[in-house]
């Protein structure tokens, strides 16, 4: 039997019933982790997600919750985890987007919506989490989901760029709270990709003037993402704490 880089490993990925969230789940089954999938509305997406991991001969659960409300958030984890045996790996992938508009056009409950799927979902998947990484004793990985958004101004997009800056800075803190455990954290931002997030811009702007903004010259596929999640996970990445890494086909080159 051939051992793939996070044979052994169980994962938790909030927002893993679709878009970038389906694909790193998918990436991180190919590497042999048993893989959690937090979902909040559609249940045969993420029956379906759970089947394909299936196929890569590993374990996979669901379990459903609206991860901006700590209650919810923490269960899920924990339901997951006794579900797996424990916990080795989480992404905290969740994330709502901003339609297009300036900040100060933007409405206070929108505002509130987007803070508190991406910065508290994410802090809440995470505290959750911790405990169980801590529990298995043999260290782990945390890796949050940006946007190469969040490394510069957006026009029109505050909102939802300000909340993944904000997920940047927690990440990085969480990497010096955590690394004397040996839990490595890290964020990765990615560009344009397929996904139903990002179909929006696609179609305002054209889908070829949105490939000509890239160097690699397309959309990335959310499996891409997917693989650099593993290799985070991965002790591929065993010197690697604190980072955001770019995953956007240069566009921020």
């Amino acid at each position: 039997m051939t051992t793939t880089t996070l044979s052994g490993r169980r994962a938790v990925v909030t927002g893993g019933s679709r878009g970038l969230g389906r694909g790193i789940a998918l990436a991180l089954a190919k590497e042999g982790a048993d893989v959690g999938i937090i979902y909040r509305k559609r249940i045969d997406e993420a029956e379906e997600v759970a089947r394909e991991i299936e196929k890569e001969g590993v374990r996979a659960v669901i379990a459903r919750a609206d991860v901006a409300q700590w209650e919810e958030a923490s269960a899920a984890v924990s339901a997951v985890a006794d579900d797996l045996g424990g916990l080795d790996i989480v992404v905290a992938n969740a994330g709502v987007a901003n339609p297009t508009i300036s900040l100060i056009d933007t409405p206070p409950e929108r505002w509130r919506k987007i803070m508190g799927v991406n910065l508290d979902g994410a802090f809440f998947t995470v505290k959750a989490a911790v405990p169980h990484i801590l529990a298995a004793g043999r260290g782990g990985s945390v890796v949050f989901v940006s946007t190469v958004g969040s490394l510069k101004g957006a026009p029109m997009q505050g909102a939802y760029v300000s909340s993944k800056a904000a997920v940047n800075e927690m990440a990085r803190t969480w990497a010096l709270e955590l690394a004397a455990e040996g839990i490595r954290v890290n964020a990765v931002a990615p560009g344009i990709f397929e996904t139903d997030m990002t179909s929006i811009m696609l179609e305002m702007r054209g889908e070829e003037a949105s490939k000509a903004l890239v160097p690699l010259g397309r959309v990335g596929a959310p499996i891409e993402l997917g693989r650099t999640v593993a290799m985070l996970c991965s002790d591929a990445a065993s010197y690697v704490t604190g980072e955001v890494i770019r995953v956007d086909g240069g566009l921020g080159a």
